[in-house]
């Protein structure tokens, strides 16, 4: 196995993955927490130091602002604007009783001299100058209020930062008036809000030059830490934040820092990160500590696992792998996975299971090899007896038994029949009747339950034994039945003896059950192999027949021809004592019957003048649902046909009818009857539906080529009439200029009018000549949209109104379509006949009669004139010729003569010597 494949299949691996699964994504979630936790706290610190800042900034700003209005507040008093010291006293003092944090208010002079100052001791600086100062000079020069940087004051000698705001007077500079703010006061502020100073935390204010102005610890004030103080640019530059930075001793501090936006100042709170970030410190080696417990724990766990449970499923699988191997190798896995069976759990459990099932199964190997083997020799045929005879053979073998049989039902009969056994002597038949034996006999009792039965004595057994009882003589004494079942097999069972009371063990019954199952599948393999070849073999002769019938129906274009090789061919290949095709003529609305088999002669009679309308009997109902129909002895009954004669004629078994389609239009039915025999199948009924499609596609050919006669005939009239104009027409023009010329020369000129008329006859002759061979190919116009015996009645009463001589027609049977040359040729005859009835005849009376027959047609004309006295003679074609040549010029009982011998015929000219003349002309169809 590939090495990829085996560790997919590897169940340490695939247990070791989901663990994994399960594992890391713990120690994930973890890393994710502390990261997430870590960042959240850190934020909430800084947030926190933050807001101290800005708590801060606030206040101080809130102070400045205080001080600032305060000496602005000063600076408009006139007062103080006039340089008053009492004026400037009463002022300042009332300033200072409010103003805690201010410890001086003085007034200096538009030079920087000191005028007043309150309060005015310890010390006095009166008179002083202060021009020199910054927050002066940008006083002055400005004309804005300033505060200064932090400073030692020389007047009260301690820390201060001063707001000073310009005096004017008359719109000129007069000078400042200030206030200094008592630092040590902020300070001691500070110091009140500072959290812990003793680890390191600082609260810082510095002004706008970097000092310290106000700090947790007093001794730092005025301290310069722009170099000392990470972010003291940023924060007096309007900066806002918080960040970490580590000193020159190696200490990390977290810095918030925020603006004093009215003094250009900063507020920076600085903490060791050891001390704000204790709680994310402490919350950091907990989940170090419970991840490195859970991972400990996870192996511990995994160890466990491994030892307790898949080292042992190692041990029983290579086990298992070794049951069809090597002996020694099995013997080896059998005793590494022995100690394992002693566990009391659940793989103990499951490895004393698998023990006793190698057991089980290298048994059941062993007797699978030896069926195998047998099983093969059973399947090795598809001939049933041969089938039949290895199954009795490799029973003997496999079971090692003497005598055995081979029992099936034959449910046609209700017997049980001995088919074929083995050690038995050849007199051990029998056949038992299943309608007069008891059903719970051990045979019966198999079959039905589909279990095998023994008998472990069968001498030991009460009450009849019908099977059994005949195998005493042969010295059996104990037997096993066993059924053999499957769907396309009648009910068998194999009966196995012994000669000895035995009782069959289980693995035997089980052996010889497995065996049944083999040899029955195999019994029904070749069963139906017979039945599969049996129907390829009538599949076969049908397609053959089919092809048979298409080949016959096709050689003929004459519809009469079709319908009677159709007739044959159903005769051939089906089993029908009867068959008829009814067809629809194309100009009509109903069928009737044109040809048929079998059927009774009467009621043939009967069909040929019955039309069939659409929905009446069998026949009509199929041409108008185009379904086909099969009908058996419950639904041939004449009560649910009381229109169909067809059906009351005769006592059909069987009867059938298919629509004759040819291009999704019905032109008939096709019907097939049986007295005797099995009824029609289904099968039966779609191969008339073939034969009928075939018979349908001949007929409309018939029909086709049919009207390709007709179209040729209008054409060949055409051709003719374009002739006629070029011979005939141009003849009689020469007859008539010569016959005028000898009109005009008649008196004048004689001899040339006799030329003239002799000129006049020739032309004649050559004309009469030139119509005769026209005439006889000319296909009367009459034909083309009427039928014949309507155009023979018209040219009959035509007849009698031209000539005066009464002339009847009679029409006999039923009209059937014939060949257009055939109607023709008719035609014709019809036309010379009384032709020459008009030229010879002399008669007063004409009797036409046409006459449909069922395989021809007669013409008959006969008149009562003069009759032709013997002229013909025999009738035969050189007598005919002869009148035809002589004076009276009977070129037309030539014609009629020829024609009747193009169309197969025979003609008969019958003229008695009392007078009047027959000519009967009969056409076979």
């Amino acid at each position: 196995m590939p090495v990829k494949r085996r560790r997919r299949q590897d169940l340490r691996l695939q247990l070791l993955a989901l663990y994994l699964l399960f594992v890391v994504p713990i120690f994930v979630v973890g890393v994710l927490m502390y990261t997430s936790a870590s960042a959240r706290l850190r934020a909430d610190v800084s947030a926190a130091d933050l807001s101290l800042a800005r708590a801060i900034a606030l206040e101080t700003d809130d102070m400045l602002l205080k001080a600032r209005d305060a000496v602005a507040e000063f600076a408009q008093m006139p007062a103080v604007v006039a340089a008053s010291p009492r004026g400037m006293e009463r002022a300042f003092s009332a300033g200072a009783a409010a103003r805690q944090d201010v410890n001086l208010f003085y007034r200096l002079s538009p030079e920087g001299i000191m005028l007043y100052h309150y309060p005015s001791g310890p010390g006095s600086t009166v008179g002083k100058d202060f021009s020199f100062r910054d927050y002066f000079v940008t006083a002055r020069d400005t004309g804005r209020h300033v505060f200064s940087k932090g400073r030692i004051s020389p007047t009260t000698g301690r820390p201060v930062v001063t707001s000073v705001m310009p005096v004017e007077k008359a719109g000129g500079f007069a000078g400042v008036v200030a206030a200094n703010l008592e630092l040590q006061k902020l300070t001691e502020t500070v110091r009140r809000i500072s959290l812990d100073r003793a680890n390191g935390e600082a609260v810082m204010i510095i002004d706008s030059a970097g000092q310290l102005i106000a700090h947790s610890h007093s001794d730092e004030l005025l301290q310069n830490i722009v170099d000392t103080v990470p972010g003291v640019h940023t924060v007096l530059s309007g900066g806002e934040g918080s960040f970490t930075a580590t000193d020159s001793a190696g200490v990390e501090y977290l810095y918030s820092y925020t603006p004093v936006p009215s003094a250009g100042w900063g507020v920076i709170v600085q903490r060791p990160t050891r001390q704000a970030f204790a709680s994310l410190d402490s919350f950091q080696r907990g989940l170090v500590l419970a991840l490195a417990i859970f991972g400990l724990g996870a192996i511990f766990f995994w160890v466990v696992l491994s030892n307790r449970l898949i080292n042992p499923l190692e041990k029983l699988t290579r086990f298992g792998l070794t049951v069809s191997e090597d002996p020694d190798e099995f013997e080896t896995g059998r005793r590494s996975v022995q100690s394992i069976a002693h566990r009391a759990d659940q793989m103990g459990e499951l490895t004393r299971v698998l023990l006793r099932a190698e057991e089980d199964i290298r048994r059941r190997i062993l007797e699978l090899t030896t069926l195998n083997k047998t099983s093969r020799a059973v399947v090795s045929t598809l001939d049933t007896e041969t089938v039949i005879s290895n199954i009795l053979d490799e029973v003997q073998r496999l079971l090692g038994v003497r005598q055995c049989a081979l029992m099936v039902v034959n449910e046609e009969m209700q017997k049980l029949e001995l088919r074929a056994s083995r050690g038995m002597s050849a007199d051990h038949r029998f056949e038992l009747d299943l309608a007069d034996t008891d059903q719970d006999i051990p045979v019966f009792k198999a079959i039905h339950t589909n279990q095998p039965v023994q008998v472990p004595d069968i001498n030991a057994v009460d009450g009849p034994l019908p099977v059994l009882s005949l195998a005493r003589p042969e010295g059996c004494r104990s037997a096993l039945i066993v059924p053999l079942a499957a769907p396309h097999i009648s009910p068998a069972v194999l009966v196995i003896y012994r000669a000895d009371v035995h009782q069959f063990s289980t693995q035997e019954i089980d052996l010889a059950t497995s065996f049944a199952n083999h040899a029955a599948v195999a019994l029904e393999h070749a069963t139906l192999f017979s039945l599969t070849d049996a129907e390829l073999q009538k599949q076969v002769r049908s397609l053959s027949a089919l092809n048979r019938v298409g080949h016959s129906v096709s050689q003929s274009l004459e519809v009469g021809d079709v319908l009677n090789n159709a007739m044959d061919a159903v005769f051939e290949i089906m089993p029908a004592d009867a068959c008829w095709i009814y067809l629809q003529r194309e100009t009509e609305d109903f069928l009737r019957l044109r040809a048929q088999r079998g059927l009774p002669a009467e009621l043939t009679e009967q069909l040929r003048d019955q039309l069939i309308e659409y929905g009446q009997g069998v026949a009509g109902r199929v041409a108008t649902t185009g379904e086909p129909m099969l009908l058996d002895l419950l639904t041939l009954q004449p009560t649910y046909w009381p229109d169909d004669p067809m059906i009351a004629a005769a006592n059909w078994q069987s009867f059938a009818t298919v629509p004759l389609l040819a291009k999704d239009e019905i032109i008939g039915v096709l019907g097939m009857a049986a007295k005797t025999g099995p009824a029609f199948s289904e099968a039966d009924v779609s191969l008339l539906q073939a034969l009928g499609d075939q018979i349908a596609i001949a007929v409309v050919n018939a029909r086709l080529y049919r009207r390709s006669g007709e179209i040729a005939t209008l054409e060949e009239r055409n051709r003719m009439a374009r002739e006629i104009h070029d011979t005939l027409a141009q003849g009689f023009t020469g007859i008539l200029v010569q016959l005028r010329a000898a009109e005009r020369l008649s008196l004048k000129r004689p001899e040339q009018a006799v030329q003239s008329l002799q000129e006049a006859q020739e032309l004649a002759r050559q004309s009469l000549q030139e119509a005769r061979r026209s005439v006889l190919n000319l296909r009367p116009t009459v034909l083309e949209n009427t039928a014949l015996d309507q155009a023979i009645a018209r040219q009959v009463a035509r007849f009698q109104a031209e000539s005066g001589v009464a002339a009847e027609f009679a029409l006999e049977g039923y009209p059937s379509p014939l060949s257009p040359e055939f109607e023709k040729y008719l035609y014709r005859i019809t036309q010379e006949a009384l032709t020459n009835v008009a030229r010879h005849a002399q008669a007063r009376r004409v009797q036409v009669t046409l006459l449909y027959e069922h395989d021809a047609v007669q013409l008959t004309i006969s008149d009562d004139g003069i009759g032709l006295n013997g002229r013909v003679g025999n009738g035969s074609p050189a007598e005919l010729r002869r009148l035809a040549d002589g004076s009276n010029g009977h070129f037309g009982l030539l014609g009629i003569h020829e024609r009747v011998s193009l169309m197969g015929g025979q003609v008969l000219f019958d003229s008695p010597p009392s007078g009047g003349t027959t000519i009967k002309v009969r056409i076979p169809v």
